[in-house]
């Protein structure tokens, strides 16, 4: 072993510990905000961390050869599971945000709200870890390992969107969210496939199975037009779902369900945001990757991805701004510090399976 893998968690804790410092200092000076941004950053990074991990554990659990290329890369984000999961904490002193905070029932009451978001988080983040500490799947319980961490993803998820989001305008509800959110989650975590693919591609750096194989870089062109086959896939699974939300909520024509919507896409400047998801999520990844060849260029592909993101971010900002009160300065510096997090993590993970320590 490496003194550099040696020094991979020292690294990763650190930045845990930074990262979350960081946005709670920002939160704290500007407290006056509100704790909407907070939220914001939370409910989208969670996605992008274990959605990215969800997926890795997922191909390797079907056997699937795209993913090897990227897996670790993939994994290496696990650490920002628990710097959403300490972010947390400060929001327990924003839960005058939620509706519910003056009137706390047997479910939502503060210690049992902070309690079992914390506490799932956590075995998510310790499931997620061991995963990454074994990325070539070696261990005699890697099967069991995977299948826990992804009944834990989809319930963390659900949670998430439930919780979270959701009991902001309690007492509405809608069933369909937390398998809303897990989708998504997925569908970060293959954008941040292509982005990963891109980059690899770009700077000549193969990602390769064994670090001297002279076939690596056409391994990853091949994750490259995988990854754009499952977010075109995954484009049409999400028009479904929305599809089916929406249909639900307006057929039905209840006054309190109904007002979800009327609040989102009667208002301006979230009317528009509204409609800017659905081309982000759905029409460009459809139009863009429909060809065969498209799938195969990396500049297509890291368009979508990014297109994909922007989906992700901005859906989460429809959902909140009618509720809760978000400053655009905070949201996007905390999201600076989350993705630079992401950044330093992927860039100095180590190779692809097999690689040399």
């Amino acid at each position: 072993m490496t003194e550099r893998s040696q020094t991979q968690p020292l690294l990763a804790a650190a930045l845990v510990i930074g990262g979350a410092a960081a946005i709670v200092a920002l939160e704290t000076i500007f407290r006056g905000a509100g704790g909407g941004s907070l939220v914001l950053t939370i409910a989208f990074w969670r996605a992008v961390a274990e959605g990215s991990v969800a997926l890795a554990a997922a191909a390797e659990l079907t056997k699937a050869k795209w993913v090897r290329p990227i897996k670790t890369r993939l994994l290496s984000v696990y650490p920002l599971i628990l710097v959403t999961t300490l972010l947390l904490i400060p929001l327990g002193a924003r839960l005058d945000l939620y509706p519910w905070a003056d009137s706390q029932g047997l479910w939502l009451n503060q210690w049992f709200f902070l309690g079992r978001n914390v506490a799932l988080s956590l075995v998510l983040f310790v499931l997620a870890s061991l995963l990454a500490a074994d990325p070539e799947g070696r261990g005699p319980h890697r099967g069991s390992l995977i299948v826990a961490y992804l009944l834990v993803f989809v319930a963390s998820q659900s949670l998430l969107a439930f919780d979270l989001v959701m009991s902001l305008e309690h007492p509405w509800i809608s069933t369909l969210f937390g398998g809303y959110f897990f989708i998504e989650a997925l569908f970060a975590g293959m954008a941040l496939s292509g982005a990963i693919c891109f980059f690899a591609l770009r700077s000549g750096d193969p990602l390769t199975l064994r670090s001297n194989d002279p076939e690596g870089r056409a391994r990853l062109q091949v994750t490259l037009r995988d990854t754009a086959t499952l977010i075109f896939g995954f484009s049409l699974l999400w028009a479904g779902l929305f599809y089916a939300q929406f249909l639900v909520i307006w057929y039905g024509n209840i006054p309190e369900e109904v007002s979800f919507l009327v609040h989102r896409l009667t208002e301006s400047p979230v009317r528009e945001i509204s409609f800017s998801v659905l081309g982000a999520m759905f029409f460009a990844p459809f139009v863009l990757l429909i060809s065969r060849r498209a799938k195969s260029s990396r500049g297509v592909v890291l368009t979508v991805s990014l297109l994909v993101f922007y989906g992700i971010f901005a859906e989460r900002v429809v959902f909140l701004a009618p509720v809760a009160p978000l400053n655009a300065g905070l949201a996007v510096a905390e999201s600076v510090i989350m993705l630079l997090l992401a950044g330093v993590l992927i860039s100095r993970s180590k190779l692809g399976g097999g690689a040399r320590t």
